[in-house]
């Protein structure tokens, strides 16, 4: 990297934080299909039709 000027720092210093504020938002959101894909998964396997087959 050539000579740093307080302005390309600054720009570094706000690239880096929204990039931090994206990995975020997304991992957010994929922690949370995560868990309401797990939910919907345990509700499937505990519900009485499937796991009473027999009427």
């Amino acid at each position: 990297m050539p000579l740093t000027t307080p302005l390309a720092q600054l720009q570094a210093v706000e690239a880096d934080t929204h990039g931090l504020s994206v990995a975020a938002v997304v991992g957010a959101a994929v922690l949370a299909l995560a868990a309401v894909g797990a939910g919907l998964a345990l509700r499937t396997v505990t519900t009485p039709q499937f796991t009473h087959t027999k009427g």
